[in-house]
């Protein structure tokens, strides 16, 4: 697991867990900046893939929808 303490999800995390599409826009911006981007990415599908789940969460810059396309490419799991 990678050290989350400094990047933008830390300091407002209801912001990355929001149904709202501006607030969604937002959280996808933030993290297209932030340096953790590809490993958070890295390790939420890793967990994804473990727990047979899309978590709802913006994570690693992409949505849900985003990374469920990801996991259906790479095969990663089944039950979607």
């Amino acid at each position: 697991m990678i050290d989350k303490r400094n990047a933008p999800c830390s300091k407002e995390p209801m912001l990355w867990s929001s149904s709202n599409p501006e607030e969604i826009v937002e959280a996808l911006a933030r993290c297209n900046t932030c340096p953790l981007k590809e490993p958070c990415l890295n390790d939420t599908l890793m967990a994804e893939a473990l727990w047979g789940e899309v978590f709802n969460d913006v994570v690693g810059g992409t949505t849900k929808q985003m990374r469920l396309k990801i996991h259906m490419r790479r095969n990663t799991f089944n039950n979607y």
